[in-house]
């Protein structure tokens, strides 16, 4: 009797589980990787800058540290380091107006305030922060946006705490 031999490769796994094997691998190595991506790019070329803190940025928004409730508070001072006139919004976010309200000068402006710095000027915005002791711990958060003729800065989402045991620069109401 004869006996048949095979002429494939003993117990070696095809071709086809081979291939599954390795798309399996590349499917799970990718999601185990953090993936980023864009919708779109935008990307001029110009003088460079360093990056700063916001205080010492071309626009300076300089924070107060905190803010105290039944009190008007410095929320933010704002200077302009650019070499032209720029008009600078402050505007509290939606989530952030029923603390209080803006003011500028000792008037109370409502939840948004612009202020007009020539070159090298700076000028305190100041919030009025409700007397409701519910308030302290909260985060009171805001905008600031500046424009001037080729000037288009946004800095959006900067925040200050209601912490009344801190010594934030306030006056009583």
């Amino acid at each position: 009797m004869s006996r048949r031999r095979s002429r494939g490769r003993g117990s070696s796994p095809d071709r086809a589980t081979v291939c599954f094997a390795l798309a399996g691998l590349v499917l799970a190595a990718s999601m185990i990787s953090p993936v980023t991506s864009f919708t779109t790019g935008d990307l001029r070329r110009g003088p460079t800058a360093e990056v700063v803190a916001d205080a010492d940025g071309a626009l300076g928004i300089d924070k107060a540290a905190a803010v105290h409730t039944g009190s008007t508070c410095r929320l933010v001072t704002v200077t302009n380091r650019f070499d032209q006139e720029i008009d600078v919004t402050v505007a509290l976010r939606d989530d952030s107006t029923h603390y209080g309200s803006l003011v500028v000068d000792g008037l109370e402006q409502g939840n948004s305030t612009t202020v007009t710095l020539a070159s090298g000027d700076s000028r305190q915005i100041d919030v009025t922060v409700d007397d409701d002791d519910s308030y302290d711990g909260e985060t009171i958060y805001y905008h600031v946006t500046a424009d001037g003729s080729s000037i288009d800065v946004t800095a959006t989402d900067r925040r200050t705490p209601i912490d009344n045991s801190s010594s934030a620069e306030c006056g009583l109401l």
